[in-house]
């Protein structure tokens, strides 16, 4: 925490000195209210895990689904190149039934997704409030500049549909910002479906997911 404050308070000086006070106060105070309350719109898509499949643009790209620590240590083994990946945490995520979906092209990690099976998760805000029962949660999708647009990220998704109904799920879901058009695209193309809306609300320590069905949320 010391780390981080000092990290602020020379950014803020920073801000300071180069737009002045008023500035500096704006965003100062504006950090300060984050701290205190956070909300948070998004849309909550579902799959029911039946059959879909989508290629790559790249045919070259390797998917490695991986359940196990083990099984990690095996792909870095491979030479599979995991910088810029959190290893150590993802290794606590394996640990807790979790599972990472990852894309390599030319042996270098291109996108990667992380899936939280049941509440023990840290994965993102939302993730610990998820229904898991027959449900699996995916988050933290991620696909690096240089790679995108060759439809890594629902060629993931669909993939890790698979696997997850081959464990015995029913269902997955993920949830997107409203505006962020190419997740929502990308999903979509996965065979993802707008279930619902949802409010995720941070007061201090305390936090709350409010579910709001499409329905209800367009007014019908």
């Amino acid at each position: 925490m010391s780390g981080k404050f000092a990290e602020l308070t020379v950014k803020y000086v920073r801000v300071f000195r180069n737009e002045g006070l008023f500035a500096a106060l704006g965003k100062s105070f504006g950090y300060l209210c984050r701290i205190v309350f956070v909300c948070e719109r998004y849309l909550l898509l579902e799959h029911r895990l039946e059959a879909f499949s989508v290629e790559p643009k790249n045919r070259q790209a390797t998917l490695k689904v991986i359940r196990l620590a083990e099984e990690l240590t095996a792909v870095a083994e491979e030479g599979y190149d995991l910088s810029g990946l959190d290893v150590r945490r993802l290794r606590m995520h394996l640990g807790r039934q979790g599972m990472f979906c990852g894309i390599f092209l030319d042996g270098k990690l291109a996108h990667q997704s992380w899936v939280s099976t049941n509440a023990n998760t840290d994965l993102d805000p939302v993730a610990p409030h998820v229904d898991y029962q027959g449900c699996a949660y995916i988050g933290a999708c991620e696909t690096r500049p240089e790679y995108r647009g060759l439809a890594l990220y629902p060629y993931a998704l669909s993939e890790i549909c698979k696997a997850l109904k081959g464990s015995g799920f029913s269902r997955a879901v993920l949830t997107i910002s409203p505006g962020n058009r190419a997740s929502i695209a990308g999903a979509t193309k996965a065979g993802f479906r707008l279930q619902a809306k949802g409010v995720f609300t941070r007061v201090l320590k305390r936090t709350y997911w409010r579910v709001i069905p499409e329905s209800s949320a367009t007014g019908k």
